[in-house]
């Protein structure tokens, strides 16, 4: 389930640092039902020794100028903030006490929500076409010569993309569901061009590709990807994908 919050800037413009994922994500977190912000922070889904939130969140959509100098995105007029998560409880929840708001903070600004709209998007087919609304991103922790590491993340034409893309998604499946024993294979292809997005979060630095995908395999991933989000990092705002209208259901 996603829903679409739909705001205004009560001070006409909404200006926030250029990186704000981390304010989306507390905002969040504090409309929350304590008892579902407290299983998701401190727990989450359980497989292994890995830990799934099971929700992401969008870019905030509207008009925007960056402004370089001050290090600040402002935005201008109404913004959307699509939030998604397969999870009942968190978007009972979310639901919920976010209705009896009739405003909200993200970090300095505030904003006059206007409405609060309920989406349940199906996946139907084996083939669903994908328009990222938050980056993808894949990584993997390798070593350097001098026994350092570092971290790679992968390009969508890469095949390492693909096989990361689909053991997070049977990882999340088995965290969330049951185990998954069927023989499964994903395929990935770019339509048109990607864009690396550099997104700085809490000290670090995270990267992702945005842009048109076309997904193959097997729909209960494909599913779940849709609904908690592609790829990793999905609590801090990545892997939201929107289908393409007319393709996967």
């Amino acid at each position: 389930m996603r829903l679409t919050l739909g705001m205004t800037p009560v001070d006409s413009e909404l200006v926030l640092p250029i990186h704000y994922n981390h304010l989306v994500q507390g905002l969040i977190y504090r409309v929350l039902d304590s008892r579902v912000a407290t299983f998701l922070h401190n727990r989450g889904f359980k497989r292994g020794s890995r830990s799934f939130r099971l929700f992401t969140f969008s870019r905030l959509l509207g008009s925007f100028r960056l402004n370089r100098q001050a290090n600040t995105i402002v935005f201008t007029g109404k913004v959307r903030l699509v939030i998604s998560s397969p999870y009942d409880a968190f978007c009972e929840s979310l639901g919920k006490i976010i209705l009896s708001y009739d405003r909200l903070r993200i970090g300095d600004g505030l904003l006059r929500l206007d409405g609060i709209s309920v989406a349940t998007p199906r996946v139907t087919t084996d083939a669903i076409d994908v328009d990222t609304l938050s980056p993808i991103t894949l990584y993997s922790t390798l070593p350097r010569p001098d026994g350092t590491s570092f971290t790679y993340y992968f390009h969508p034409r890469e095949v390492e993309f693909k096989r990361l893309l689909l053991a997070n998604l049977i990882r999340k499946y088995e965290a969330f569901k049951q185990q998954y024993d069927r023989p499964a294979q994903l395929e990935v292809v770019a339509l048109g061009k990607t864009k690396l997005n550099i997104v700085k979060y809490k000290g670090g630095v995270i990267k992702g590709f945005s842009g048109k995908f076309r997904l193959t395999g097997p729909r209960e991933l494909l599913q779940l990807g849709l609904d908690a989000g592609f790829g990793s990092k999905n609590a801090q705002g990545f892997g939201l994908c929107e289908l393409i209208e007319g393709t996967g259901s």
